[in-house]
């Protein structure tokens, strides 16, 4: 499986809306480089979550976050599907967002 960047995945999502507002990406970031924006940090910040903690699907942390949490979950990153045929409703990070996770907190993570 892929794992592409949460700039990406916003770039993707504002090609299928109807809707522009702040889904474009970051023009300074992208004139720079690589550069973290805010999105990707509370991309980080959710997949931490999935990994330490875990949250509910219906909690207050996947409310606020149910861009990031969409964006994660669409990339295979974090899951509700714990194995066979068991599903909860608890979001866990899964092994390609683990390495993912890994990757980023090494500063090894490079976009392909």
């Amino acid at each position: 499986m892929s794992v592409i960047s949460f700039e990406e995945a916003q770039k993707r999502q504002a090609k299928a809306s109807t809707s522009d507002a702040e889904l474009t990406p970051n023009t300074v970031s992208e004139a720079v480089g690589q550069q973290p924006t805010e999105a990707d940090a509370v991309a980080l910040e959710t997949l931490a979550k999935a990994h330490f903690e875990g949250f509910t699907t219906k909690s207050d942390f996947a409310r606020e976050n149910a861009d990031a949490v969409a964006m994660l979950a669409c990339c295979g990153l974090i899951s509700t599907h714990m194995q066979d045929e068991t599903w909860t409703n608890l979001w866990k990070i899964t092994s390609d967002g683990l390495t993912f996770l890994e990757d980023v907190m090494r500063g090894e993570y490079v976009e392909e």
